[in-house]
């Protein structure tokens, strides 16, 4: 097979970098700017959780999101067809097996924030945790549940990957999920979104149906963000940590908070026996699911991987990323 790479394919995937490099260079532009007005006119709204997460949405959409779409080169007129996942038995299985990639990365997430937050004097909290602590039951339900997964998945599963069908499957599933955990913009959130995006990547090239990853997406986001809000009573509970630093004088806030604390423990034992569960299946069930016919080799991997990531637009977009992630844990 021939390992040249192509200058006019080279020039496709640098175009299709550069629209992620403009779409987050816009949208971070815009959250400042919009702050630094809003500091001077209205600095009260800038305490307001929903109203920062509702600001974050307008610049993302409203502002990147169009750019984005401006620089992405077209679409093929002639998508592939589409197939079914196999009913809701497979898509269970497909959540299980999510959730046996996202704890486990979500760990490896915390671990290296908190160590490099450390190293460079921040203080190496998950901004998503700060985000959530801000925010009522029902903005979480509205941002985090609903609209974040639906618009993610358009953009970094749909829009990307329709783009993307002149290169190998693992390629094109690799950068839509590298592209995927670096848009959260922080170290935290970057490795299980980068696997979450691997397992949506590969349902959706393999299917063709957006539905079941904004489903996934959905399910995953409501198990992480609101069933746990919703168990701890919208975070007013205490915590158990804080009941036993109290002592006796902590009984009747225990009675109080027994109900939160026994959901909290199942559930916790819940998500761990599924998060192992997830494990096992991805082991023996994700090669069927990335299953890739011998049409879609081309070109071969390391033209592949070439082509699409070692180009002026991927390099501007990840440079971009990684100043992004040093200053979150500089100032989290």
């Amino acid at each position: 097979m021939n390992s040249a790479v192509s200058p006019a394919l080279r020039k496709h995937y640098s175009r299709i970098a550069l629209a992620c490099f403009v779409f987050l260079a816009a949208a971070v532009a815009a959250q400042y700017i919009a702050a630094v007005v809003l500091g001077l006119l209205a600095p009260e709204l800038l305490r307001r959780g929903w109203f920062l997460t509702a600001l974050s949405f307008v610049c993302m959409y409203l502002v990147g999101f169009p750019l984005f779409l401006l620089i992405l080169p077209k679409a093929p007129v002639q998508l592939p067809e589409k197939a079914a996942l196999g009913g809701l038995g497979e898509l269970m299985i497909c959540l299980l097996m999510c959730l046996g990639i996202l704890y486990p990365c979500n760990l490896l997430g915390q671990g290296v924030t908190q160590l490099l937050g450390r190293v460079l004097g921040g203080t190496g909290s998950n901004p998503l945790e700060q985000m959530l602590d801000q925010l009522d039951l029902w903005s979480v339900a509205l941002f985090a549940v609903l609209l974040a997964p639906i618009m993610e998945e358009l953009i970094f599963r749909k829009l990307l990957l329709d783009r993307m069908r002149t290169i190998d499957r693992p390629t094109a599933v690799l950068f839509s999920a590298m592209a995927f955990g670096l848009f959260h913009g922080n170290l935290s959130q970057f490795f299980y979104a980068f696997g979450a995006g691997i397992l949506f990547g590969s349902i959706y090239v393999r299917t063709g149906r957006l539905r079941y990853t904004i489903v996934l997406h959905i399910l995953v986001n409501t198990i992480g963000s609101l069933v746990p809000m919703l168990l701890m009573g919208d975070g007013e509970s205490l915590s158990l940590q804080e009941l036993l630093a109290e002592g006796e004088e902590a009984l009747p806030a225990v009675v109080e908070n027994l109900p939160s604390m026994l959901g909290m423990g199942l559930f916790g034992m819940l998500i761990f026996c599924c998060t192992v569960a997830g494990l096992i299946l991805l082991v023996r069930r994700f090669p069927r699911i990335r299953a890739r016919s011998p049409e879609d080799r081309l070109p071969e991997t390391w033209t592949a991987f070439r082509t699409v990531f070692l180009t002026g637009g991927f390099a501007a977009f990840l440079l971009a990323s990684v100043l992004q992630m040093v200053l979150s844990l500089l100032v989290t």
